[in-house]
């Protein structure tokens, strides 16, 4: 279980180091608890702990925006210039 948790602390290392993250290390206590109650209040979270995760649906979700975007446009085309529709106004400015 040990070698488990000591490769897992040397990926971990080994990303922070890639990133350039290492200050992150030396900042203050009071500086950290900001940062986290920030990032709560912007995601609308109680529970700090919960961070990563909501980070890690936040990042699947903006990804996945450029395809939706194809999808709604290619729908749009297909309503629009099949049924013959005019374009709705707020779509035209």
């Amino acid at each position: 279980m040990g070698c488990c948790i000591g490769a897992a602390r040397a990926r971990k290392d080994r990303e922070v180091h890639r990133a350039g993250l290492e200050a992150v290390g030396e900042l203050a206590q009071g500086e950290l608890a900001d940062i986290l109650q920030q990032l709560c209040l912007a995601l609308g979270m109680a529970d700090a702990a919960e961070l990563p995760a909501a980070v890690a649906r936040l990042q699947r979700a903006v990804t996945t925006l450029p395809r939706l975007e194809r999808f709604v446009t290619d729908v749009c085309e297909v309503c629009l210039l099949t049924h013959r529709l005019p374009a709705p106004a707020h779509l035209l400015r």
